[in-house]
């Protein structure tokens, strides 16, 4: 008889690992202790993913928030391998599972069809781009914003889910915003933590920009609201509190535009949508009206720069006018992924006049409207595809809400309430930065088509007793 080959990892083996593991990190955090630290909690996130992927992917919710503090590093990375991996590796559970339950996906042709055919397009426009690298790199982060929508829907089963993810989304904002004005405060303007500092006056946490750290507050103060309007601890209710006092200040220093589009839009669509809680909303938007006017009145200019639709020069409906004259010439396929920064210098010299021309040529700058962007580089189809997906999702988590309502489930239709206006309102933001695979906003729509599977499992009072 043939004899059986020794386990890979027999015990002395997972000794030495962890012996080495624990001397390299104890030689980084000597030597670089941010560096050391993240080596710690990498090490300790790879066991979890394998175990419990649905507390994996809580426990990354908050990293898209601080990814370019330079403590964090590679970090984003490595934790997005590591959920891929374990979510290849969980398929048999996935499979057993949805015999039993529609987990979001199985049931929703349409839905996986639109998704499917943005990324195609995507890819297929590397091959107008001038730099396929470069393209490939850009197409990059749709093909990772796609996988995480896949992987939540399929991998996020019950209430409880969805209130962690959406919890740990306030917690990933509430910590960007925290370590910038803390940073701030301590440290001047060149601090080592250079994306946790004020630019030009303005508060860009852990973010790359003021602009994009705005687009993940105002969601993270509407879910935090929502959070706490369905739990009875009062602890908890003074934890959210806190968190919106922290994130409104932080949405008045960032002082964008963007941000504030998303508050009103937000606030619009609340007050129409969201009827039975209007007088909870009216009091909600004094308070935060009222905080985000104090910072603005205390900071220095800020008031002008939101009011000014140009920013007083910095180019943005410059970019605008372009991006519509390369769509014009470019219509169907656009120019490519990637490419409006290449072509726009191209486009400067045409009838109509441009206040910041040099600034395209010089500085290639992105369209700073995701559907402008989307346009000029994916063309009409690409734009649709992703309009048909982007509504498609809001309307499941409409109609999510409406369904948790009549199935006697009122805490968490109000919850599902929040997340579609907070939907809403990473999609007004949109009108003001180029982000279109922000994986942030694709954790939003995936709790959506995810609360839709939740309320379909609850029983319906008014159907009929089975025999």
């Amino acid at each position: 008889m043939a004899a059986r080959p020794l386990p890979l990892l027999t015990p002395p083996v997972v000794a030495l690992l962890a012996a080495g593991a624990a001397t390299l990190a104890g030689l980084l955090i000597a030597v670089r202790p941010a560096l050391g630290i993240g080596f710690v909690a990498a090490l300790a996130f790879v066991p979890i993913a394998f175990i419990n992927l649905r507390l994996a992917l809580v426990l990354w919710t908050p990293i898209p928030f601080i990814q370019y503090l330079p403590a964090v590093s590679v970090g984003p990375t490595f934790a997005s391998l590591v959920v891929l991996a374990a979510w290849l590796g969980s398929g048999r559970d996935r499979r057993i599972a949805g015999n039993a339950a529609d987990v979001g996906l199985a049931r929703r042709a349409p839905l996986v069809l639109a998704l499917a055919a943005l990324v195609v397009w995507v890819t297929m426009s590397i091959a107008l781009s001038e730099d396929h690298a470069r393209g490939l790199a850009k197409a990059g982060l749709w093909y990772t914003a796609a996988l995480i929508f896949v992987i939540l829907v399929t991998t996020m089963r019950t209430a409880r889910d969805v209130r962690l993810v959406l919890g740990a989304f306030v917690v990933g904002a509430v910590l960007s915003v925290s370590v910038g004005l803390i940073a701030t405060g301590l440290s001047p303007v060149d601090s080592a933590i250079e994306t946790s500092t004020f630019t030009e006056g303005r508060l860009k946490g852990g973010s790359s920009d003021p602009n994009y750290l705005a687009a993940g507050i105002v969601p993270a103060i509407i879910l935090a609201a929502g959070l706490g309007a369905t739990t009875r601890s009062l602890l908890w209710r003074w934890v959210v509190g806190v968190s919106i006092a922290i994130l409104t200040i932080g949405l008045g220093a960032t002082q964008s535009r963007g941000g504030f589009v998303a508050f009103v839009l937000a606030a619009l669509a609340g007050l129409v949508l969201l009827r039975r809680y209007r007088i909870q909303i009216f009091a909600g938007l004094a308070v935060l009206a009222g905080m985000v006017a104090l910072v603005l009145t205390v900071t220095p200019g800020a008031w002008e720069r939101v009011t000014e639709v140009d920013g007083g020069g910095n180019g943005r409906s410059d970019l605008w006018t372009v991006a519509w004259r390369i769509a014009e010439e470019n219509p169907v396929a656009g120019v490519g992924i990637s490419d409006f920064a290449v072509e726009a210098h191209r486009y400067v010299n045409r009838p109509g006049q441009l206040t910041a021309a040099a600034l395209i040529v010089d500085r290639p700058h992105v369209a700073h409207n995701t559907y402008l962007q989307v346009l000029t580089e994916l063309g009409v189809v690409g734009l649709g595809l992703f309009i048909a997906l982007v509504v498609s999702i809001l309307t499941i988590t409409f109609r999510a809400s409406r369904l948790l309502a009549a199935r006697g489930d009122p805490a968490l239709a109000s919850l599902a309430g929040a997340l579609f206006v907070a939907q809403i309102a990473w999609l007004g933001s949109l009108m003001f930065i180029s982000s279109g695979g922000d994986e942030r906003l694709w954790v939003l729509l995936a709790v959506g088509v995810v609360l839709r599977g939740v309320a379909a499992r609850l029983p319906d009072p008014l159907a009929a007793p089975a025999r």
